[in-house]
This record gives structure tokens, C-alpha cells and sequence, in this order.
């Protein structure tokens, strides 16, 4: 982490342990749903709050992982990410929804994200001076950090990414891998950026990940996203899938696989 920054995450006198593995949640609905598969609820477990949101820290075989949530937009999911990183935690998965564009996507699938697009604020701050980062790290992540003249992404983990994908497969849970696009504003999601990023490959969009990957890849830890699609833009209209059947069925689904994921690393 690059020690020259004046505000630094605050440790505190007592700083939790949030085991080596962090789940970032992004959405209040799902936490309930992760503390159910890390057998948590209605059981006496230790959790604090963490600026708005809150950290849980599992129960039984989830002893090593915590959970932390809700938030929404880079800059504050960056701010959990930071403070958890100083707090030691290594190995992050982030959850969240997000919204297709492309028309092979629709709500309810699962989408392992590949890359992230970065057209969010945030990631500039922590991709200033990355040669001096680890060349090992950032060689190992060439196949995901290419460049083109008009866009920039962020990536997650190969290891973990690959790690993952397995778990999904071994599990029989369908799953897209592809690139989505992270903006700060949810309310300018206009055509013409939707036919921008359709003709970039992103499969989707959201808010917070191409920042979490860039803070990530800046401290040297290990992060992988999984998206659930909520709603769709692919047609130039919203198509909210919020109560739709096949969205509550992919979190679930997504949601076990991730649980048993962590449990048994």
C-alpha cells in the first residue's frame, strides 16, 4: 500500500479480525442471505459497524472469512476495501447487482466479472505510479489490463477468477464471464453510452467495480467480482427484473456457490 497518502485507514485501539478472506456486499438484501449460508443467523456472532455499513465475522466453518455491507459507488466501496485491507484481510469477493446491456443478458444470470471498464473517478487516484508496484503482479494480470485508446479496465485476480469459475462449474450453476462497465452515474446511463460500452464487449453495468479491482491491484491483494443482473438497457429502455422469479433464484444460487467457495479456502 503506498505509504505517502496524509488520511490513512483509522485501526483503532481494537481493530477486528476480519479473517484472510472478505466478502464485500454491496446490497443490504443480500447480507441476510449470505449470513444464512455462513450459518450465522440467530446465532450470537461478533459484528461491528464499519463507518455506514457493518462487519459480520463467520460462524462455525467461516471463522477465517468476514462480511461486510451494504455500500454503493466507488469511492465509499473503496473506503471498506481500504480499512479492511489495514485491518488484515487478503483475499476479497465482491458481490453486487447490476444492469444488462448486452442482449445475451438477462435478469437472473450470474456474470464472473473478467474486467471492468473504468469510467468511475475513483480508479485514476490509485493507477498513478503503478511501476511501482510488484512487475510480477502486473505481468500476471496482462491478458485482462490491455489498453485501447479510448477505454481503460481494471481486473481481478487470475488465480481467484479461475478459482472461482471452477467452483461454479463443479457446482452446476450457469455463469457469464465477460466485461462490464462501472460508472459513477446511475441517472446518465444514456444511449449513446449504452452503444459506447455495448460496442466495447461490456456485458453489463454497475457502480463500484473497476475501482475495487484498481484499489485491489494497488495494494497487492486478491479480488474477484460476481454480478447478479437485475434489470436490463440492452434495448435502450429499462426492464427492471427486481421481482422477477429468475433474479431471486440467481442470487441464491450465486450466493451458495460463493459460500462454499469460502468455506473450504
Amino acid at each position: 500500500m503506498n505509504s505517502d497518502s496524509i488520511v490513512k485507514p483509522i485501526k483503532g485501539k481494537n481493530p477486528p479480525d476480519p479473517g484472510r478472506i472478505g466478502l464485500v456486499v454491496a446490497t443490504a438484501a443480500d447480507i441476510p442471505l449470505f449470513r444464512r449460508n455462513m450459518e450465522c443467523l440467530n446465532k450470537k456472532e461478533k459484528s461491528r459497524k464499519v463507518m455506514m455499513s457493518r462487519l459480520y465475522k463467520g460462524c462455525s466453518d467461516f471463522s477465517h472469512v468476514s462480511l461486510t455491507g451494504p455500500f454503493m459507488g466507488a469511492p465509499y466501496a473503496a473506503m471498506i476495501l481500504e480499512t479492511l485491507i489495514s485491518w488484515g484481510a487478503s483475499d476479497f469477493i465482491f458481490f453486487g447487482w447490476c444492469g444488462a446491456i448486452s442482449s445475451d443478458v438477462h435478469s437472473g444470470d450470474i456474470i464472473l466479472v473478467s474486467k471492468a471498464i473504468i469510467d468511475e473517478g475513483l480508479s485514476s487516484h490509485y493507477r498513478i505510479g503503478t511501476q511501482d508496484i510488484d512487475q510480477y503482479k502486473i505481468q500476471s494480470r496482462n491478458e485482462y489490463r490491455k489498453k485501447s485508446s479510448d477505454i481503460d479496465f481494471s481486473a481481478p485476480s487470475p488465480d481467484l477468477f479461475k478459482r472461482l469459475a471452477d467452483r461454479f462449474e463443479k457446482n452446476n450453476v450457469s455463469f457469464i464471464t465477460g466485461p462490464v462497465w462501472t460508472t459513477d452515474a446511475i441517472f446518465r446511463e444514456t444511449p449513446e453510452k449504452v452503444l459506447f460500452f455495448q460496442s466495447k464487449g461490456a456485458l453489463a453495468v454497475e457502480m463500484e467495480m473497476s475501482a475495487m479491482f484498481s484499489v485491489a491491484e494497488f495494494a497487492q491483494v486478491n479480488m474477484a467480482g460476481v454480478l447478479v443482473v437485475s434489470d436490463e438497457l440492452s434495448t435502450l429502455s429499462w426492464q427492471p427484473g427486481f421481482n422477477d422469479d429468475r433474479f431471486h433464484a440467481g442470487r441464491e444460487a450465486a450466493i451458495r456457490v460463493v459460500c462454499d467457495y469460502v468455506k473450504s479456502n
